[in-house]
């Protein structure tokens, strides 16, 4: 997985490409910021309060703090 990361005094973002196949992704994880998900290639499906989203190339989320 490439990351890559950028912070000033009132700003922070973080990126990461993964090309993993999904059953070596985390289960569960939570983030204290907003998350931007696209999908760039592939297909899978990704729950998020109980709620399964399928995502397939060209979707784009944007996750609440904390869910």
């Amino acid at each position: 997985m490439k990351k890559n990361s950028y912070t000033t005094s009132n700003f922070e973002y973080s990126y990461a490409l993964d090309k993993r196949p999904p059953e070596n992704l985390d289960n569960k994880h939570c983030h204290d910021s907003y998350e931007i998900l696209y999908v760039i290639d592939g297909l899978g499906r990704i729950i998020i309060e109980g709620t399964a989203f399928d995502i397939t190339p060209g979707t784009l989320m944007v996750i609440r703090p904390f869910e």
